[in-house]
């Protein structure tokens, strides 16, 4: 869609997406289904180390 190069501020950031969304979503083509983050943490086994109060 587009590229931008360093920092970028909000007023720009909140700019495109405040014209892209709308655009995308009237085309079909936006995907607005919520990602899902599972946690690595969630994943590890509990064992008596891995909350160590003192190492």
């Amino acid at each position: 869609i587009g590229g931008h190069g360093g920092e970028i501020t909000f007023e720009d950031l909140d700019g495109f997406f405040k014209t892209a969304l709308p655009y995308y979503r009237q085309k079909g083509t936006l995907d607005e289904t919520p990602l899902r983050f599972d946690l690595e943490a969630a994943k590890a086994r509990k064992t008596p180390l891995r909350f160590p109060g003192k190492v």
